[in-house]
């Protein structure tokens, strides 16, 4: 089980203790107060109709705090940074989710940002001061290789107009 996983499962056995002690808490007040049992069988089901609310937001949580740990990788910056070049493309090869500019600008400064990323992770100072972690060569690999998947698969999504087909856009 990853990491991730091992957070989502803690949240959401939290919000079913919070929910179960909910209920316990409706069902003294029920027979404290003398409500009838129909208006507190309704008044439990609210209390558990919560329970894929607050399990959407726990998930949603959880995403966003590996999506954390992965920036403090740098792998989500150097996503971005590629993804510059395809908002903005210098050559034919890149153009597919805007009309080819032929302006570089844009991709000299994605690689300057890529070259001061690197520098930055290469230094340990730096390192600190920005919260990020060191990679191990093997990360190192892996990050790269995700990085060329990822660049080919959004070549190919907006060559061929995946998302537009998706939604039904024109």
């Amino acid at each position: 089980m990853t990491p991730l996983q091992g957070e989502i499962n803690l949240a959401i056995r939290l919000i079913l203790v919070i929910v179960a002690y909910l209920e316990l808490l409706l069902a003294a007040s029920a027979a404290l107060n003398g409500l009838p049992f129909g208006e507190g069988v309704a008044q439990a089901t609210v209390v558990a109709g919560l329970v894929p609310n607050g399990l959407l937001l726990a998930i949603a949580v959880a995403y966003a705090l590996g999506a954390v740990r992965i920036v403090r990788l740098g792998a989500l910056v150097q996503q971005g940074l590629l993804l510059v070049i395809f908002v903005e493309p210098p050559t034919a090869w890149w153009a597919g989710g805007d009309v080819l500019s032929g302006d570089r600008r844009p991709t000299l400064l994605a690689m300057i940002l890529f070259v001061a990323l690197v520098a930055v992770m290469a230094t340990p100072l730096a390192r600190r001061f920005f919260e990020l972690q060191p990679l191990d060569p093997a990360d190192v690999v892996l990050v790269t290789a995700a990085a060329l998947v990822w660049t080919v698969a959004v070549r190919a999504a907006w060559r061929h107009r995946v998302l537009e087909r998706f939604v039904g856009a024109r």
